[in-house]
């Protein structure tokens, strides 16, 4: 039977260190686990397995943060195909504004982008004792838009999605 996802805060397995804390990945979908031109709503399992080589490799939390994680069908598939490569049990998402159900959310713009990261800094800051280390992986340009992503994006381009370079980065970023 798939395991939902957790919700935002919920006790998680996998590594962590001494004191609780453990690694911590942001992932946004569009453009990370399909392409640009992808069927819409769909991930690709080659991107998929390149993802979770992430999470198995360092025993990762994923976070969506994602626009998916507002829509409850696309939270569930990913659930499920988190859940059949094994690694279902590290997932929660970044808290759901008003902002995020709004008409237009969907067009790049630097309030997305302003947005998306104010999320991931509000989790960060909800969570601290949780996180011994994080990343963010998305095709948006978080690190541009907000030096505090520097050395934490892992900035994907949407015509190729995830590649085993961003693979090697990101692991070599969560230690």
């Amino acid at each position: 039977v798939p395991v939902a996802a957790a919700p935002h805060g919920a006790e998680e397995r996998g590594q962590q260190d001494g004191a609780g804390r453990r690694r911590v990945v942001f992932l946004d979908v569009d453009g990370v686990l399909n392409r640009l031109g992808s069927k819409a709503e769909s991930v690709e399992g080659e991107l998929v397995d390149l993802f979770c080589a992430i999470v198995r490799s360092t025993g990762a939390l994923i976070v969506l943060s994602s626009s998916w994680r507002v829509h409850k069908k696309l939270v569930d598939k990913l659930a499920q195909t988190f859940f059949l490569a094994g690694v279902s049990d590290r997932m929660e998402s970044t808290s759901i504004s008003e902002w995020d159900v709004a008409e237009g959310k969907r067009d790049y713009s630097e309030s997305v982008v302003d947005e998306r990261c104010r999320e991931i800094r509000t989790w960060l800051t909800d969570n601290p004792s949780r996180v011994e280390t994080w990343i963010a992986i998305d095709d948006l340009p978080l690190s541009t838009a907000d030096p505090f992503f520097a050395g934490h994006h892992i900035w994907t381009d949407a015509r190729e999605g995830l590649t085993t370079a961003h693979v090697t980065q990101a692991c070599s970023v969560l230690g």
